[in-house]
């Protein structure tokens, strides 16, 4: 699966995937602009960025591995296809989030410090259910029983004096969630890839571009670590509930 960046005004929601073209000027890596980290729940993430002319791009990949006990009766298809709780597992801050039709959830992430200022990001996810190796993304294998797909399709960000709003601003999510069994181990496999793009206000001409990179870097970060938290430690902490909670109601009604 591939990154695409989306571009778009930033008051204009909606954005056509497609692939970027043309070669990134990569800024010179220091320890602020890539990442590589590993915890202990079996997560790496990396981080990266460029620029091209007036555009600040940060881009992160974030890949889990995660093993979890399945019970005969309790498995992680069935979990998965539960759209509404894999949400609020992975974004627990239910104030934040709105459910908008059968595939779309509006979620406000957490709010963003940078210098003197501060904003959040709004987006619009899309969680899909797809099984049976049916028009799965290209980095699942066929044989995974279940895969569940997150993208954004709409984006904001509030919050910002208008002196300081970019020109266009770009948040481009998208990843998957899948199992994986080998022999008697279960493993919930994750890939998620992000990128924030804004360009630089009239009016902040002069400004460093340090600055401009910093403050995409934020918004980044700030998201980057709310979903991975999410996804590697809320998700299969609330699975554990689930199949707790399953196979508390079997011995119920048998």
């Amino acid at each position: 699966m591939s990154l695409v960046a989306i571009r778009a005004p930033l008051r204009v929601h909606h954005g056509t995937i497609r692939q970027k073209r043309g070669k990134h000027q990569v800024i010179a890596m220091k320890r602020s602009n890539y990442t590589k980290l590993t915890n202990s729940y079996g997560a790496n993430s990396t981080f990266s960025a460029s620029k091209k002319g007036n555009t600040m791009t940060c881009s992160s990949i974030i890949s889990s591995n995660i093993p979890l006990y399945e019970s005969p009766e309790v498995s992680l298809d069935e979990y998965l296809q539960d759209r509404p709780r894999v949400l609020k597992a992975v974004f627990p801050a239910q104030h934040r989030s709105n459910r908008l039709n059968e595939e779309e959830w509006k979620i406000q992430m957490v709010p963003i410090q940078f210098l003197f200022l501060s904003a959040h990001v709004v987006v619009v996810m899309r969680m899909r259910c797809k099984t049976h190796g049916k028009e799965y993304p290209s980095n699942v294998p066929v044989h995974a029983t279940t895969v569940l797909e997150l993208q954004t399709t709409k984006w904001e960000l509030r919050g910002l004096q208008s002196s300081f709003i970019p020109s266009e601003f770009t948040v481009c999510v998208k990843g998957t969630v899948y199992p994986e069994r080998k022999e008697k181990q279960s493993l919930l496999k994750g890939h998620l890839e992000m990128s924030v793009s804004l360009v630089r206000p009239p009016l902040l001409t002069l400004v460093p571009d340090n600055v401009l990179q910093g403050m995409a870097e934020t918004i980044l970060r700030s998201m980057s670590e709310e979903i991975k938290y999410g996804m590697n430690v809320s998700l299969p902490k609330d699975f554990k509930n689930f199949r707790r909670e399953a196979n508390y109601a079997s011995t119920i009604f048998t």
